[in-house]
């Protein structure tokens, strides 16, 4: 199975994916001595349909609490900001954790926009969060630094010819079993797999 997230070149400590025959989500988890990062990568599969779009109006501070490892112990106390990662624009949202005041970043990017697409929405998304540990600072430098360690293959480093297929998901463990692994641990999300990809009807009318 080919993985396509990766995080300033550590590896991962669990990795999920789960697909159907209109999207590909993984799940990738990092842990490391300075802090801990989770992200989800969501891209739609041309399998059988092109005209296929993630729909998904959550906003950043609903995602950020949707994980079960931070919820109920967040406190907003900066700004949202913009970080444009050259392939992506990112959105932003510094947190602390109450109990251990560990400073942590929320994230989403949004891109590859289809242009027949009437709503204009993307056929790419990546979203997560990290904490810092030891409640070291982490200033919109160190966030931005992080951010920019972030990559998929195929967009911001290269995939290898000899991988460049992405084979069939295994049969075994079952769809059913890789979600619950995501869904109901210490770490991961209940809302994983998000299932965000939709038909869009194409107005040829346009054009």
């Amino acid at each position: 199975m080919v993985h396509e997230v990766d995080f300033v070149s550590q590896p991962a400590s669990e990795r999920i994916v789960y697909a159907d025959t209109s999207q590909r989500e993984e799940y990738a988890r990092f842990e490391r001595a300075a802090g801990l990062a989770e992200i989800v990568y969501i891209t739609t599969r041309k399998y059988h349909l092109n005209n296929l779009s993630l729909d998904n109006w959550d906003p950043l501070h609903t995602m950020i609490n949707s994980w079960n490892k931070i919820r109920g112990h967040i406190q907003f106390d900066a700004d949202a900001f913009t970080y444009d990662a050259d392939w992506a624009r990112f959105l932003v949202k510094p947190f602390t954790l109450k109990e251990n005041k560990q400073n942590c970043a929320g994230f989403n990017a949004e891109w590859d926009i289809k242009p027949d697409d009437p709503d204009l929405q993307p056929s790419k998304k990546l979203f997560g969060y990290f904490c810092e540990t030891g409640g070291r600072t982490l200033t919109r430098k160190d966030i931005e630094k992080l951010i920019s360690g972030i990559g998929v293959r195929g967009i911001n480093f290269k995939l290898a010819k000899n991988i460049a297929e992405i084979p069939a998901i295994p049969k075994t463990p079952t769809q059913s079993e890789l979600k619950a692994r995501v869904q109901k641990g210490p770490y991961g999300t209940p809302n994983f797999p998000y299932n965000l990809a939709r038909v869009y009807s194409v107005d040829f009318a346009a054009f």
